[in-house]
């Protein structure tokens, strides 16, 4: 009897949703905001009123362009719109318009890096779509409402090839979209507010078998952290089954994350269910090549662009390189300070440091703070004017005001001036005073040193360079051994 264990692999495919930041819907004029009052954003377009016909919002035209450029895509230069035909309360027309057989954006890939593995994923298709409803089902006790402020927002839906091979590809792979739309600037990535969604497609299979198993669909999963911990859940759900010699059913699941468990939804619909047909209210559209490339030209710089300038040029680790490119805001200013200054050590230290504590104490944006006058605040410290310390505790946070450095350094007094204070009579009393710490460090306690650095420094309000203050120090303790 061969009792030896099998080895599964599972074959992962994503559907990602993006509600794009336009301000009216896709199809229709009425306000594409979040958080109003229910059903306040309607029209009776969006509410698919007998006898109205849909207007295209350009804007949706170019951010999809826009996406399929950061995704290395082609871009389609005939599309058209197609009914998707299926009843659900949320969904007013009883179907939806979105994309099929020409979507606006084919192949490309966005890459990852997981576990010093780089790898592209692979992608099918971006296409435009509408949005549906939302359903609320916690106010009432026996009823569900519908809210229908969603309905005909704008999305963009990417399509990956079934190519991710582990949960933490596939969080990955969503994260990094999330961070190239708000580079992009066409969505906020919000999933909290379901500006950006995922559809998870799970199936097993035993390692070195090419055919794919049956495919499970997990929807709405509502963060990176969430979509790795449901694709994991059901990889171990499949595997059971498999051992059980249990069928696997293909099906739509939802995703518990208190019980940290899936269950299922309802049946999975096939293509053929959905009876796509073309739009007869939404006319073909022709894109112009000069309309792809205006858009190509006027693109911003994206995070793996950063990424590879900031690692190739200033080889900076790729711990840091997460998170100087975390946003937009960051990546331009590191970028910006970067090329001021190429000692890019010196940078990660100020901009990793106190500036990025700052800016989330103080809540501010990066482009509240000057590169010119950062760059004179470090020059102030190299040339030990100030202290590191006394630079991004005191002098800093005025920065903020636009106020240069060396006005806030005068102003306050913090320029190092020796002549202010006797720094070796200083020293000199602080060692008597300190007879019983003096002898322990001579008995070998040598960390007291920081103690006494520390002492100095309040005496001398910060405004001498510690590495003078270190320097005497040394020759003080060693003279009275």
């Amino acid at each position: 009897m061969n009792t030896e264990r099998k080895e599964y692999e599972p074959v992962i495919g994503l559907e990602v949703h993006i509600q794009l930041l336009t301000t009216s819907k896709v199809f229709s004029p009425d306000f594409n905001t979040f958080g109003s009052t229910p059903n306040a954003n309607i029209h009776p377009i969006s509410l698919g009123y007998p006898g109205t016909l849909p207007r295209l919002n350009e804007k949706t035209i170019e951010y999809a362009i826009k996406m399929g450029i950061a995704c290395h895509c082609e871009i389609n230069n005939y599309i058209f719109f197609e009914r998707k035909n299926y009843f659900y309360p949320d969904l007013p027309k009883g179907y939806q318009i979105t994309q099929d057989k020409e979507p606006i954006c084919k192949n490309g890939y966005i890459t990852i890096c997981v576990n010093n593995t780089t790898r592209n994923i692979p992608l099918f298709k971006i296409h435009i779509e509408e949005d549906a409803g939302k359903l609320i089902h916690d106010q009432k006790d026996t009823k569900s409402l519908i809210d229908y402020n969603r309905a005909g927002a704008p999305l963009l839906e990417i399509v990956t090839l079934p190519a991710i091979y582990s949960p933490e590809e596939a969080s990955t792979f969503l994260y990094e979209i999330q961070k190239m739309i708000r580079y992009l600037e066409i969505s906020n990535g919000n999933m909290e507010e379901g500006s950006l969604r995922c559809d998870a497609n799970i199936s097993m299979r035993e390692k070195g078998i090419k055919t794919l198993g049956t495919k499970v669909e997990i929807k709405n999963i509502n963060s990176p952290k969430f979509v790795q911990k449901a694709i994991q859940t059901e990889i171990v759900r499949q595997i059971e089954l498999i051992e059980q010699k249990k069928k696997i059913v293909s099906e739509t699941r939802l995703y518990d994350q208190k019980q940290d468990t899936t269950f299922s939804m309802r049946t999975k619909e096939e293509s053929k269910d959905y009876r796509y047909f073309p739009d007869p209210d939404i006319p073909p559209i022709t894109l112009s090549q000069n309309t792809i490339d205006a858009i190509r030209v006027n693109m911003p710089m994206l995070p793996f662009q950063y990424r590879d300038i900031f690692k190739n040029t200033y080889h900076i680790s790729d711990e840091n390189i997460d998170t100087l490119t975390e946003n937009k805001e960051c990546a331009l200013f590191t970028h910006t300070m970067l090329q001021e200054n190429h000692d890019a050590e010196e940078v990660c230290k100020w901009i990793l440091g106190p500036i990025r504590n700052l800016m989330k104490k103080e809540n501010k944006h990066w482009k509240e703070i000057s590169v010119t006058l950062l760059k004179d605040l470090i020059e102030m410290v190299k040339k030990k004017e100030i202290s590191f310390s006394t630079a991004s505790q005191h002098i800093l946070p005025d920065m903020l005001r636009g106020l240069s450095p060396r006005k806030i350094a005068i102003e306050k007094q913090l320029i190092e001036n020796t002549t202010t204070y006797n720094l070796e009579e200083i020293i000199n009393t602080l060692l008597q005073n300190q007879n019983e710490k003096l002898q322990d460090y001579k008995n070998g306690k040598t960390g007291l040193l920081q103690f006494f650095i520390g002492e100095v420094m309040k005496k001398t309000k910060a405004s001498i360079h510690p590495q003078k203050i270190h320097a005497l120090l040394l020759e003080k303790l060693h003279n009275n051994e």
